[in-house]
């Protein structure tokens, strides 16, 4: 019985915290890491987006401007039943108000949801900067860099994790 016990709170505790991440593919191939109800990833193509709404998702949010995508994902989306948000963000100059807003929109939509934007880097450190003080910073870390996360960036988050845990630059 004591052998048992501390399996049976590992498993209750990851189930109540959502579990780890973990790395799921759709049948074309399309990986997404996958962190509870938000699933991180470069870009799908259109039927990969129908790939997504067969599996379940609700939402597609995408990190990428109208101009760097070839074709209307908007549309695909709704063709699949999904909601679709679009938050271009620059890799360069993530700022306070862009992650607000990407905050809104991920607590307001249907779950699950693919965060997304040409390679997963984008998603990863928005994503990672919204997680800031909820998770440990190497989770945190370990978990953008899995998802796409380019080691130029890995600085600027670790800064941005630093600032936030001294109360700089907090969301509200």
């Amino acid at each position: 019985m004591t052998r048992i016990a501390p399996i049976v709170l590992l498993f209750l505790t990851g189930c109540a915290l959502g579990g780890g991440p973990r790395d799921e593919s759709t049948p074309s191939g399309f990986r997404t890491v996958r962190v509870g109800n938000i699933a991180l990833a470069g870009q799908p193509s259109p039927e990969q987006i129908g790939e997504l709404g067969a599996m379940g998702y609700r939402t597609v949010v995408t990190l990428r401007a109208s101009s760097e995508i070839a074709w209307d994902e908007g549309r695909a989306a709704s063709q699949h039943s999904l909601r679709f948000a679009q938050v271009p963000v620059r890799i360069e100059a993530v700022e306070v108000g862009v992650l607000a807003r990407v905050r809104s929109i991920l607590e307001q939509s249907p779950r699950p949801v693919l965060l997304h934007c040409a390679s997963g880097n984008r998603a990863a450190l928005v994503w990672a900067m919204l997680e800031a003080g909820k998770r440990p910073d190497d989770e945190i870390i370990a978990t953008a860099r899995r998802a796409g996360l380019s080691s130029a960036q890995v600085p600027k988050l670790q800064d941005y994790l630093a600032d936030h845990a001294a109360g700089k630059g907090r969301l509200r």
